[in-house]
C-alpha cells in the first residue's frame, strides 16, 4: 500500500484546528481549514485533502504569524510508545526528564541553532503534548500540528510535515532522545552552509547497534551506507539529528509516491515491518545525492522510549 504526496488522499489521516482541550467553547470553527501557519496557542489550520482549498469556510484567528525564517523543524511524535510500557502516566514525548518535559529539551535546542519555527506530527489522542507543550512558548519555538489517526511508519509522519517546508531547510529532531552537545543543530546548519549538501547527519558513538541507525564512513567521512538495527559489524557511529535541503524533501516524497515505487519497494524488502527515515537515506546515498556528516565524537544521546532508557537520562540530567 502506498500513499500519495503526504497521505494525499488517504483516510488514515485526520486534521484539526486544534485539540479538544485548547478549544474555545464558544467557537464555531468548522473541522476542515486552508493550511497556513499560526501560532502554537492556536494550533495549526490544515487543509482537507483532495477538496478545493477555496470551497473551505475561513475565519481569521487575530494572531499575526511568525516571520518567516530559513530553518523549518520537523517533529515525529506520533508513535505509541509501547516501548515503555506503564512506565510514564501519559505520552512518552512529555515524560518528565530533569523537571521539564523530555519534549522540551528538543526545543531548547532548536532555539539554540535559531530555529524558531515546527511541525509536530501528533497522533490522534495525545492531547496531554501540546496542553503540556504551552507552558514552554517562552523558549521561542512556534509549534504547529498535524494529527494522524494512525501512521504506516516512522518515515510516513516525517513526510506528513514537509507541506509546511517548502523551499526551506529542514532540521529533524526526535521529541524522545536526548543529545549533547545542545549545540548540535548550529553545526549541522553550518555544514550545510560550507558544503551545500543535500543531507547532513549528526552522529553519535553508539554500542546498540541492534536498536539504532548506524552509519558507514568513507576515508572523508562522508556517509556512505546506514546499516539499520542489524548485528554489530564493528561500526562506532549513529546519526540521530539531520539537517536536510528542499532537494531531499522533494526526494523523500517521491520515495513514498506511488507512482515510484521503486525505491520504497527496495526498501521494504530491507526493512519489512516499517519505513524509517534510514531507509531513505540509503536510497539517497545510492542515488548520489551530497550526504556530509558531523561527528560528535565526545558526544552522546539516551533514547528515553525504553524503562532503562528514561531511567538512564533522568539520572544523567540530575547529576
Amino acid at each position: 500500500m502506498r500513499y500519495r504526496n503526504h497521505f494525499r488522499g488517504c483516510d488514515l489521516c485526520k486534521y484539526l484546528i486544534r485539540p479538544p482541550d485548547l478549544a474555545d467553547e464558544s467557537s464555531e470553527l468548522p473541522l476542515l481549514y486552508t493550511a497556513r501557519w499560526v501560532p502554537t496557542t492556536k494550533g495549526v489550520l490544515m487543509s482537507q485533502l483532495g477538496t478545493d482549498p477555496e470551497s473551505l469556510p475561513r475565519r481569521s484567528l487575530d494572531v499575526e504569524s511568525k516571520a518567516a525564517e530559513p530553518v523549518f523543524a520537523v517533529i515525529p511524535a506520533a508513535g505509541r510508545g509501547r516501548r515503555l510500557g506503564d512506565s510514564v502516566p501519559g505520552s512518552k514525548e512529555v515524560a518528565d526528564v530533569g523537571g521539564e518535559p523530555v519534549f522540551a529539551h528538543l526545543l531548547r535546542r532548536l532555539a539554540l541553532a535559531g530555529i524558531g519555527q515546527a511541525v509536530v506530527i501528533l497522533r490522534d489522542g495525545k492531547w496531554d503534548v501540546p496542553q503540556t507543550l504551552l507552558g514552554y512558548r517562552s523558549l521561542g519555538v512556534d509549534l504547529a500540528y498535524v494529527v494522524v489517526s494512525e501512521s504506516p511508519s516512522e518515515l510516513h509522519s516525517v513526510a506528513a510535515g514537509l507541506s509546511f517546508t517548502s523551499g526551506r531547510l529542514v532540521a529533524l529532531g526526535y521529541p524522545d532522545i536526548l543529545f549533547e552537545p545542545r549545540d548540535a543543530f548550529s553545526a549541522l546548519l553550518h555544514c550545510q552552509n560550507r558544503t551545500d549538501a543535500d543531507l547532513v547527519l549528526g552522529l553519535f558513538p553508539s554500542d546498540r547497534p541492534e536498536e539504532v541507525d548506524m552509519v558507514v564512513l568513507d576515508d572523508q567521512l562522508r556517509p556512505i551506507e546506514v546499516v539499520i538495527k542489524q548485528p554489530d559489524r564493528g561500526l562506532r557511529y549513529s546519526w540521530s539529528v539531520a539537517v536536510w535541503t528542499p532537494r531531499f524533501s522533494a526526494y523523500l516524497t517521491d520515495f513514498l509516491d506511488e507512482g515510484d515505487n521503486s525505491k520504497a519497494d527496495a526498501a521494504v524488502q530491507l526493512l519489512p515491518e516499517e519505513l524509517s527515515v534510514g531507509d531513505v537515506i540509503q536510497a539517497a546515498l545510492n542515488d548520489g545525492l551530497a550526504t556530509e556528516a558531523v561527528v560528535f565524537e565526545q558526544g552522546r544521546y539516551l533514547d528515553i522510549g525504553t524503562p532503562d532508557g528514561l531511567d538512564e537520562a533522568r539520572r544523567i540530567v540530575t547529576s
